[in-house]
């Protein structure tokens, strides 16, 4: 995985995101990974849920094999293209579009990529609706079945229309004077 996002906490999150992996050959003193054996090593077979970070270097040198969450799953992918706006994506990965594009990129799932762009631009226009029209609401409710990506979007958009408000009420960006044209002023004023 390329640095590009290093300091990036939603990244490092992202990263954080579990997958389910079957090693492929034995792991010496490893054993300790796979909470339910009391073994040193792991053997061929085992069947573990280790994070993105950690797969993405194991899968490349054939260590284990990986296997889709169960978010992406076909089950999983034909309720989202049945409709996606009432999809709880909360529940099913705090990072769902994110970690989508970052599983795609790692095992080129075919059909991984053309349904999160259709779950996302179907759900992007309720999205943005919601946002500009909760200016004195709570957005709590609203924002509960987004996951993180939607939550920024939202609110991006929330933020826009209440500082629109604000301009419109002529309570944005009041110009004063600074303190040195003041200075200033009042210099020439006691000089005269």
């Amino acid at each position: 995985m390329a640095a590009e996002n290093y300091y990036d906490v939603d990244e490092i999150l992202c990263l954080q995101e579990l997958l389910p992996v079957t090693f492929q050959i034995p792991a010496h003193k490893l054993g300790h990974l796979d909470t339910g054996s009391d073994e040193r090593d792991l053997r061929t077979g085992t069947a573990l849920d280790l994070p993105f970070w950690l797969c993405e270097p194991l899968l490349r040198r054939q260590f284990v094999g990986v296997e889709l969450p169960k978010c992406f799953t076909a089950r999983y992918r034909s309720t989202m293209t049945a409709d996606p706006s009432v999809v709880n994506l909360q529940e099913w990965c705090n990072n769902y579009y994110d970690f989508g594009l970052k599983l795609d990129a790692l095992l080129r799932d075919d059909e991984l990529r053309p349904t999160l762009q259709k779950a996302f631009i179907t759900r992007y226009p309720a999205i943005m609706d919601s946002a500009q029209n909760a200016i004195n609401e709570d957005t709590a409710a609203m924002t509960r079945k987004l996951d993180e990506r939607e939550r920024k979007l939202f609110a991006a958009g929330h933020g826009a229309i209440v500082e629109l408000h604000r301009w419109r009420r002529r309570k944005a960006n009041i110009l004063e004077t600074s303190e040195v044209i003041q200075a200033v002023s009042r210099k020439r004023h006691k000089s005269s």
